[in-house]
């Protein structure tokens, strides 16, 4: 069977202040009527059903998941006593699945990315599931890219051929580049952006991490009985080392493949993305409110825009917000903080956050 699991434990600090420890963006409506994680739910539903998705997400966390996503079963929601990156967040996933299905097949995705390609989205992860149920390899999904990013991690294929929907041999894995090595990675041809977004047998990434991470895959012999407790996951998450699942596996593995995807893609890591996949006037200006149902669908704000243009305001209480003779701006009012930032600088907001 197909299994959906949803990590969601990221603090999403890239866009405060509307994303909070207590309320961090995966739980925002920040490019549509839901939030972004019942968006992501809602996207592989059809291939998962309702009763195959498992969310991974902080302890603090388990009841919104469930509020937000209504259809979960409970005993699919997962929290993490203390944050330890990917790898043992999918060891974990991949450890209950394969206990009670030695045949899952698992769609690994964060929770808050955006996705406008629906159907496009959906064939390639139909051609992941078969390449990894038949051939039990590692894939991973490479995006098309678009221009030279510097905020993304790279995957160089062995076939420079990137034709979307063909499944390649990954040749290596790139960190984040500096914007040299950005725009020789587009002109090559032989580069995509790493998406994060993962599917494989349970079964081959547990094997995987026993010869990669054998220390973590010991750890998940505790975690597979028919009942989780919270001592069972202190005892796993404290062990576990806090590693993600690119370092820890997929850049050691031999039996790894990407398949490229042009699916229209955002990690929606900015207040410039937001703007980016925000519904605008005539001048360019966008206005969202940042609660459940509203969204970036172009539902009306309380602000007015007076010779002002590609500008981006979101709002928390619906307080007015005038814009008079400014140009790319986003401002961000919440109860307790007010950001206004230009959109080249939007990677600053960590900044603010440390302060």
């Amino acid at each position: 069977m197909i299994y959906g699991v949803i990590m969601a434990g990221g603090a999403g600090t890239r866009l405060w202040p509307a994303s909070r420890q207590e309320k961090p963006k995966q739980f925002l409506p920040l490019t549509g009527q839901h939030s972004m994680i019942r968006q992501t739910a809602d996207r592989i539903n059809p291939l998962t059903g309702d009763e195959r998705i498992m969310v991974i997400t902080s302890e603090h966390h388990t009841e919104q998941t469930l509020k937000n996503i209504p259809y979960l079963r409970s005993e699919m929601v997962i929290g993490e006593p203390m944050a330890r990156n990917t790898a043992p967040c999918i060891a974990l996933a991949a450890a209950r699945l394969h206990a009670a299905d030695p045949d899952a097949v698992m769609i690994v995705l964060p929770a808050d990315h955006h996705i406008e390609k629906k159907e496009a989205f959906l064939e390639i992860l139909r051609t992941a599931v078969e390449e990894a149920r038949e051939h039990h390899t590692l894939v991973t999904i490479g995006i098309q890219p678009t221009h030279p990013e510097t905020g993304y991690g790279y995957i160089q294929a062995k076939d420079a051929s990137h034709q979307t929907g063909n499944t390649l041999p990954v040749e290596r894995f790139v960190e984040k580049p500096n914007l040299a090595r950005a725009e020789e990675f587009l002109r090559s041809g032989e580069y995509m952006w790493n998406s994060g977004m993962f599917v494989w047998r349970a079964s081959s990434i547990l094997q995987a991490m026993e010869e990669h991470m054998p220390d973590l895959f010991t750890l998940t012999l505790g975690v597979r009985g028919a009942q989780l407790t919270r001592p069972d996951l202190l005892a796993f998450f404290e062990g576990a080392p806090a590693v993600s699942i690119d370092v820890g596996v997929m850049e050691r593995a031999s039996n790894v493949k990407v398949i490229p995807a042009d699916i229209g893609w955002s990690d929606v890591g900015s207040w410039k993305a937001v703007y980016d996949l925000s519904v605008k006037d005539a001048e360019g200006n966008a206005e969202n409110i940042a609660s459940e149902g509203a969204g970036a669908s172009g539902s009306a704000t309380n602000a007015t825009f007076i010779g002002a243009m590609n500008n981006l305001v979101m709002t928390e209480t619906g307080k007015r917000v005038v814009l008079i003779g400014v140009e790319d701006l986003c401002v961000v009012e919440t109860e307790d903080a007010v950001l206004v930032l230009h959109r080249d600088q939007a990677q600053r907001v960590k900044e603010a956050v440390q302060k």
